[in-house]
């Protein structure tokens, strides 16, 4: 069962630290006018997490909170388990942010001022109000069970039995697959688009622009921030005024024949965000007017891959050889010519390294973590490549993580790397960022990096990870290995013995060899062995190859003992055999039905090798 965890804030006083009682929510006046929760002057909250599996249990909870009136929702986990916190960070370092990104499967939609074109009054049929704005955000939504929630604007200032001319309301569904902050936005900024879309070729209304200059929103994204307040709270009435909403719940719950929204039907029906951009640049060019330069980023399908080793292209091939060029003064000096940056392009390979140790990515993830990859990898590349060279780098990592037809089709297809080979080409000339002047390829920070991967131990142990991975928790890792290392060293004595005779096993026959005057190159031929390694055998003494000989001779005669005893040794070699029955040997148990048990070799091949070290003395058991 996918069960998603969401933060609750319940404004808190400063000083005592406890809820103050403020009501999170808009406050309606006699006058007409309408004031919202002063959220900055709220700094301090109270948090709590609640949980829901399906819409009947997030309906039960968002009806209590709202109905409490003293609470507010976000779209994220809290981020310590202190119950004081803040939304933000406290500029003096008093109190650390209380909130953090998380990938959740509830998706709530703001719906925002729909022009009222069917004419629907809420307060009379509030169904068919709702049943006409979830069709017209699609068939993906129609026929799911939701959470419906009626704005405080809602019929605001209507008279009673009088349809509004606008309609705002909050949609509150769950997906099949979860969705980050960055993934949630641009799945609103899609449904935006549709919905736009629908009043033009419709009914030909066009959304005016704001101060800003942006076109006005029906499906407002801001509310997939992870600090972006949802209210729940009706509104609070003062002055004698009257809820426009009496006698209608605001709150209901909507049933539907499914339970949870297909996010895979969402990414290929809903309309792309680079098919809005082509289209405004076409119209902004044909009416003279300037052309952004960045385009909105691509969200599509995942593809699963298999677990395999990672391949390093020929910018990761480059780490070593830029380490040694910058350890001299010419180098370092064409290190900083060249923008090179080890750190970043080690970030790329070790977020593609853990995404395959992983097992691969979800239909949330996909185009998210591709582009904190390409991100990542374009940042640390040197500056005056071809721009074709560039996209072959980043196309040589995308593949192993989303496979080579989601590469060809849709991210090279779409230009989904639009915005950050642009960047790069902008940086090659020369260019600086509008802000503080910087580099202006777009870089992911550390922080954000850990907070969306959040690497074990184990994961950095067995990776070796460098980059991906807090500075603590690397020098530890690299103790740990350290102090694993010298132990194997110190318990090595016994392998060692065993790898100086299987090194020298040959020795007798290269001695022989070279008492019949043979050449080594002729032994070497001979023996089809490399030369090098004749001449060391042959370097050893006397007494030495004796060694080897009576080693020889203990093998062979250990091999004849075993002999027609029903295979001493089925599937195992028979040095490893032994070692397991002197391992059990050495640990006090010396009963050959016990060292059966333990080992789980044949009993045939348990009593041969005792035989050999002399432990069976028992004539009945050696029958």
């Amino acid at each position: 069962m996918r069960t998603d965890t969401i933060a609750i804030l319940y404004p808190a006083d400063r000083e005592t630290k406890v809820r103050n009682g403020k009501h999170p929510g808009k406050v309606l006046c006699l006058n007409g006018s309408k004031e919202s929760f002063d959220i900055r002057g709220s700094k301090f909250f109270q948090g709590e997490m609640r949980s829901w599996s399906d819409a009947k249990e997030m309906f039960v909870i968002i009806s209590t909170v709202a109905a409490e009136g003293q609470a507010l929702f976000c779209r994220s986990h809290l981020a310590h388990s202190g119950h004081y916190l803040r939304r933000i960070k406290d500029p003096k370092g008093k109190c650390p942010p209380g909130i953090k990104r998380a990938k959740l499967h509830t998706l709530p939609l703001d719906l925002d001022s729909w022009p009222n074109v069917a004419g629907h009054d809420p307060r009379r049929d509030p169904a068919a109000a709702q049943a006409w704005m979830l069709s017209v955000l699609g068939s993906e939504v129609a026929d799911v069970e939701v959470v419906w929630q009626w704005s405080s604007s809602c019929c605001w200032t209507v008279p009673v039995g009088q349809a509004p001319r606008t309609l705002d309301a909050r949609v509150w569904m769950l997906l099949d697959e979860a969705l980050g902050e960055t993934g949630a936005n641009e799945m609103m900024k899609r449904f935006d688009l549709r919905v736009r879309a629908f009043y033009e070729s419709e009914h030909g209304i066009r959304m005016p622009k704001m101060g800003n200059g942006q076109v006005k929103k029906l499906v407002d994204p801001k509310i997939s921030d992870a600090i972006q307040p949802i209210y729940v709270a009706a509104p609070r009435l003062e002055d004698g005024a009257e809820d426009p909403m009496a006698g209608v719940p605001r709150i209901t719950l909507v049933p539907g024949s499914r339970g949870r929204v297909s996010l895979a039907d969402l990414r290929r029906n809903l309309p792309s965000l680079y098919q809005a951009c082509a289209a405004a640049a076409e119209a902004a060019n044909a009416a003279g007017e300037p052309v952004a330069r960045r385009m909105p980023r691509s969200r599509t399908k995942t593809v699963r891959i298999p677990t395999q080793p990672i391949p390093l292209g020929p910018a990761a091939l480059e780490i070593d050889a830029l380490r040694k060029l910058a350890s001299t003064k010419e180098g370092a000096v064409k290190w900083m010519e060249g923008c090179h940056n080890v750190y970043q392009i080690r970030v790329a390979l070790e977020q593609v390294a853990l995404i395959i140790h992983r097992g691969g990515l979800t239909l949330g993830e996909r185009d998210e973590c591709c582009l904190r990859i390409a991100s990542s990898l374009v940042a640390g590349m040197p500056l005056g490549r071809d721009v074709a060279w560039v996209r072959a780098q980043v196309r040589t990592l995308l593949v192993l993580v989303a496979g080579d037809e989601w590469v060809r089709t849709e991210w090279e297809a779409q230009g989904s790397d639009a915005s950050v080979v642009d960047n790069y080409v902008r940086a090659s000339r020369g260019e600086r960022g509008r802000s503080w002047h910087k580099d202006p390829r777009y870089t992911y920070g550390k922080a954000r990096l850990l907070d969306e991967y959040q690497p074990t131990r184990e994961e950095v142990k067995g990776l070796r990870l460098r980059s991906l991975c807090t500075d603590a928790m690397r020098i530890s890792v690299e103790r740990e290995i350290e102090r694993e290392e010298a132990e194997a060293a110190v318990q090595a004595p016994r392998d060692r013995i065993s790898y100086e005779f299987e090194a020298r096993r040959r020795a007798p026959e290269v001695h022989r060899l070279r008492a019949a005057n043979l050449s080594y190159r002729a032994i070497a031929e001979a023996m089809r062995e490399d030369l090098s390694k004749v001449m060391r055998l042959a370097k050893l003494s006397a007494d030495q190859v004796a060694e080897v000989v009576e080693m020889l001779a203990e093998e062979a005669a250990f091999a004849e003992a075993n002999e027609g005893k029903g295979g001493a040794i089925a599937d195992i070699p028979a040095d490893e055999a032994e070692g397991m029955v002197m391992a059990v040997l050495d640990r006090g148990i010396v009963d050959p039905i016990e060292v059966v048990d333990v080992t789980g070799l044949p009993e045939s091949t348990v009593t041969g090798i005792l035989e050999f070290l002399g432990y069976l003395e028992d004539e009945r058991l050696a029958a």
